[in-house]
């Protein structure tokens, strides 16, 4: 199965941050609604949740590398990731099997 990257910037100096996640799910296709679980003791929870647009990044086989970069605790450095920004400046992962710009809806 392969992993997801949420990204956003971040709201205080607007910086990209990210996470690997694998808890990522279609809720429903009307209205369009996706999810994903991070916890709340996450460095990067802050940020995620203080965002109003975030994009998921779905990786391929070929991105292991990448999803390990944006595993576990600690701050996820962007100097040597290469993205584009996206609509609203998400950083989208060149060579991702699909990318998904959202609006969040709710946290939960």
């Amino acid at each position: 199965m392969p992993s997801s990257v949420p990204s956003s910037k971040r709201a205080a100096d607007g910086q990209p941050v990210g996470v690997t996640i694998n808890s990522f799910a279609s809720v429903s296709l009307k209205p369009m609604l996706v999810q994903f679980s991070l916890g709340r003791d996450a460095q990067c929870h802050a940020d995620f949740a203080a965002a109003r647009v975030f994009a998921v990044n779905i990786l391929s086989a070929r991105q292991k590398k990448l999803s390990q970069h944006f595993a576990g605790a600690g701050n996820k450095h962007w100097g040597k990731v290469v993205y584009v920004p996206g609509d609203h400046g998400c950083p989208l992962l060149p060579g991702s099997l699909g990318t998904l710009v959202c609006k969040r809806k709710k946290i939960v």
